[in-house]
């Protein structure tokens, strides 16, 4: 198990993604030593090495985005060999794509080389995720954990080790503070002793990891004891912390204000925002060029769908509380908010029009937010702007909610990938736990992830 941006992976998704670049490179370059060879010794080698590595990045990207790198989706061999012949055959179109219009990128003749690893390399694919599976039953050992305390954030810690299966984390119970509470049943675990009971429990269950989630720590933590296990090489942990790793989201709820002080994170932020405002800005000149087709036919389908203005501004909260104009299409009808007044969308929202419907599907509504970056009011990454109505009534019901505007708000985020489209209070919490968990773990890394994570959404259509 390791860990990616303050997130725990699998050791098993990245030795698939590691073993699988070898496995296609190598393939095609066998490939093209039995087949091209003559081809091969006439051309730079340096050239034919780069579109064969483009070639596979290809073939990955296409794998990644049938989700076949996320191991808590595919559970059976037949969903994996649907998804593979899937990602080959998407792969396939596009190259031919690549190589009509590039023909430079062609590697060997007629692209035969191609085609015939498009057969053959779903076989050896199949063949080595069969393999990596069954060995990793023999070199993944899984983690036995212990909990100390029985409270609401010990309850929510085990359900979500309980959804992370891929994590290989086996919860061998929970500790409680008296006799009464021993046996009784909280998720799945039960409570299997009480902290008096600790170093005994871990010695007799072979746990090598203990978790302290203790909502009052006060004369109540066994600290000799949790100090006694490190020594023995036993892993204490803060459960808030292992939280943010399995779940990719902060617990604001019964969050002390010192953990997100001496927790890691938060480093160099305003350095970090400055630099992402530079590269916002390049890659928004870049955008705008490629959207501006877009940006003369969209206009004209939602003047001929409704009755209205084709742009759609509004008041939004942004970086460090600063109120700016949003720009984007306009997706619903120009009276949606004359009687009741501001409201979130929700889902199949009758103000919706019906190029709305398809805009909001597919994102293109928020082209002329390009526009916001280009102005620094916005980034490509970051959480969602909110209207000034919901930050003030969010901001009042929610702890930590002012500080998601330490960042700009972005046109996607991390919030956005993980969670759906959003209409209560309870969803604005959820949201807000995975966008600090984003501006806590900052990084171009994590925003290269994002967008990748944002193509997948806006292809298959899983946006609002």
């Amino acid at each position: 198990m390791l860990k990616l941006f303050s997130r725990y992976v699998p050791i098993k998704t990245v030795l698939l993604l590691v073993t699988e670049n070898v496995l296609i490179t190598g393939t095609l370059a066998a490939l093209l030593q039995w087949w091209a060879r003559p081809l091969v010794q006439d051309s730079d080698v340096a050239m034919v090495a780069l579109r064969v590595a483009f070639i596979t990045l290809i073939f990955q990207i296409s794998l990644f985005y049938n989700d076949l790198y996320d191991l808590s989706v595919v559970h059976t061999r037949s969903e994996l060999l649907i998804r593979t012949l899937q990602s080959f055959g998407v792969a396939g179109v596009l190259l031919s794509i690549l190589f009509w219009m590039f023909p430079a990128l062609v590697i060997g003749e007629g692209n035969y080389v191609v085609v015939i690893f498009l057969v053959i390399g779903v076989l050896f694919l199949l063949g080595w995720r069969t393999l990596v599976h069954f060995a990793s039953r023999f070199y993944e050992t899984p983690r036995r954990l212990l909990v100390v305390g029985t409270g609401e954030v010990a309850v929510d810690l085990v359900k979500a080790l309980l959804e992370r299966s891929d994590l290989n984390m086996k919860v061998v119970g929970f500790l409680g503070e008296s006799d009464e509470q021993v046996g009784s049943v909280l998720v799945n675990p039960k409570v299997v002793g009480v902290t008096d009971q600790l170093e005994e429990l871990v010695e007799s269950h072979n746990v090598d990891r203990v978790v302290v989630a203790l909502s009052d720590r006060r004369n109540k933590l066994p600290v000799l004891a949790l100090l006694n296990l490190k020594l023995r090489g036993v892993i204490i942990e803060d459960a808030h912390t292992l939280f943010e790793n399995v779940t990719g989201k902060i617990r604001t709820t019964a969050l002390p204000p010192s953990w997100l002080v001496f927790s890691e994170g938060f480093s160099a932020l305003d350095r970090k925002v400055r630099l992402k405002q530079a590269f916002d800005f390049v890659l928004a000149l870049v955008a705008a060029i490629l959207a501006l087709p877009f940006a003369l036919v969209i206009p004209i389908l939602i003047k001929l769908d409704s009755a209205g203005p084709a742009l759609f501004r509004q008041d939004r909260v942004g970086y460090r509380g600063k109120t700016f104009k949003v720009t984007k299409f306009r997706t619903m009808r120009k009276d949606a908010e004359d009687l009741a007044g501001p409201q979130w969308a929700t889902e199949d929202d009758p103000r919706i029009t019906r190029i709305g419907r398809f805009l909001r599907k597919s994102r293109l509504d928020e082209l002329p937010q390009i526009w916001n970056i280009l102005k620094g009011d916005m980034s490509w990454v970051g959480p969602r702007p909110e209207r000034p109505h919901f930050v003030a009534m969010l901001t009042e019901q929610l702890n930590y909610y002012a500080e998601r505007h330490s960042v700009r708000p972005g046109l996607t985020g991390w919030a956005q990938t993980r969670y759906h489209y959003g209409s209560t209070v309870e969803d604005a919490l959820e949201k807000l736990q995975y966008d600090l968990f984003y501006i806590k773990n900052l990084s171009f890394g994590l925003d290269l992830a994002i967008l990748f994570e944002t193509g997948k959404i806006v292809l298959f259509g899983r946006g609002r």
